[in-house]
């Protein structure tokens, strides 16, 4: 397997190798992205918890994980509940979204927003409301979404979610200015050993 230290080794050779070498490394730590784009791998719709209180709300994929629809509850008890959909963080980050709601049913009759660590926080109670959220999470911390009913009549509140993107997890890139710390530290053990090589050359020559 050809790493770092090997590309060092022939490349550094020269001032304008060694600039090479640098300038592929800084771009190569400044374009890793530790997140997974949309409903997939570890955060594919069957990892997710589905949670209905007072409520017979349902979630699918249309799309085969671009998206999700939640449908919140409708089976006309005259009493409010609402419909979860939730899952912990696989890692530290940002956590992206756009969201779109509808519904049949008059303004404020049932809702829609996303939960974080336990605090449910409202985005939309309207037919066509939509937007972006943009929120920090921990790994392992939990978050979702909900979708809430004052009466369970009159249509349900669907919630859709899509461009979704999550901290993946795994080990954390390093950023651009951590990238040429590590550089610098392979470049000073390539010169090192560069000594011990010619010292011990010298000194074999020396003995014969």
């Amino acid at each position: 397997m050809i790493t770092a230290e090997h590309l060092l080794l022939r490349y550094g050779r020269t001032r304008r190798g060694f600039a090479f070498f640098c300038s592929a490394l800084f771009l190569g730590g400044a374009l890793a992205q530790p997140s997974r784009a949309a409903f997939i791998d570890g955060y594919a719709l069957h990892h997710f918890t589905l949670t209905n209180v007072e409520a017979d709300g349902s979630v699918a994929t249309p799309d085969g994980g671009l998206s999700i629809v939640i449908t919140g509850g409708n089976y006309g008890t005259g009493l409010s509940g609402w419909t979860d959909l939730t899952i912990a963080a696989l890692g530290s980050g940002i956590l992206t979204f756009d969201y779109w709601y509808s519904s049949l049913d008059l303004p404020g009759y049932d809702w829609a927003g996303y939960l974080l660590g336990g605090f449910f926080v409202p985005l939309a109670d309207s037919d066509g409301q939509s937007g972006t959220v943009a929120v920090p999470v921990s790994s392992g911390q939990l978050f979702g979404w909900r979708v809430a009913t004052l009466d369970n009549t009159f249509e349900p509140g669907l919630l859709t979610l899509s461009a979704f993107s999550a901290p993946a997890g795994g080990a954390p890139v390093p950023e651009p200015g951590s990238w040429m710390l590590m550089l610098a530290g392979m470049a000073g053990a390539v010169v090192v050993r560069r000594r011990k090589n010619r010292a011990g050359s010298a000194r074999r020559n020396r003995h014969e």
